[in-house]
């Protein structure tokens, strides 16, 4: 047997997360995902936990060219960031920036390897402007390393 749970928390008013004079009303701010499978075990449990969360242009984050309300920041497991004993490789931190149209230029990737090195990946995005003011062809750089 094999269940899984999804408990999904959300900005509340005072932090943000109500604002209903631009309509962006609750953004998620955590999501844990438990799950459960009868008579598997890993580390002790029959449970698996995973978590993620959530910061918004204006929602506990700021990124480059986002207007209000974008996403900046997920995280992948943010309790192993910097945590010892545990296998960090889990988390994972990705950011983003925006151009003026609210298209995503550029996502940042930050991880742990298997050795415990903190890396970060970075792939951007180039989008070029027709005759009519469309965005009509882009232009897309694989993921590198950052220094």
């Amino acid at each position: 047997m094999w269940s899984q749970s999804v408990v999904n928390e959300y900005y509340k008013a005072a932090q943000g997360g109500g604002d209903t004079t631009r309509w962006l009303l609750g953004k998620l701010q955590r999501a844990t995902t438990t799950s459960t499978v009868a008579g598997y075990t890993t580390n002790g449990s029959t449970s698996i936990v995973r978590r993620s969360s959530f910061t918004y242009q204006g929602y506990g984050g700021s990124c480059t060219g986002a207007v209000y309300g974008q996403l900046c920041i997920e995280t992948v497991e943010p309790d192993f960031e910097n945590a010892s004993g545990v296998d960090r490789t889990l988390f994972q931190r990705s950011s983003y920036e925006y151009d003026g149209f609210g298209n995503r230029i550029k996502s940042t990737a930050t991880f742990y390897d298997a050795a415990g090195t903190l890396n970060t990946r970075a792939s951007a995005t180039t989008y070029l402007t027709g005759k009519r003011g469309r965005s009509e062809r882009l232009r897309f750089r694989r993921m590198r390393s950052v220094k």
